[in-house]
């Protein structure tokens, strides 16, 4: 019993979180961190997808997912720029 709840588990985690988080680094990487030179408007964007990959499980994983995004999009901001542009701070 506990085995066959695995092996259903397992792809369900994948469709519910998974692909989501493959569509956030795509966007993130190929669309926003290319465009962006503001790191207000990466965190808010980054807070926006964590809330959009996680809307359908509920309130309580959208808060999560708002935090993660917007601290996932800062730390692939800093990475990514530490190399490729330069940083444009708010002040």
């Amino acid at each position: 019993m506990a085995f066959g709840l695995l092996i259903i588990s397992i792809p369900l985690a994948f469709v519910f979180t998974g692909i989501q988080s493959i569509i956030f680094s795509f966007l993130m990487e190929f669309l926003i961190l290319a465009k962006a030179s503001n790191v207000t408007y990466v965190i808010a964007s980054g807070v926006i997808l964590g809330v959009l990959s996680s809307f359908f499980l509920g309130t309580m994983y959208c808060v999560v997912g708002a935090i993660v995004g917007g601290l996932g999009s800062y730390l692939l901001f800093r990475r990514h720029n530490t190399a490729n542009k330069k940083i444009n701070k708010d002040k």
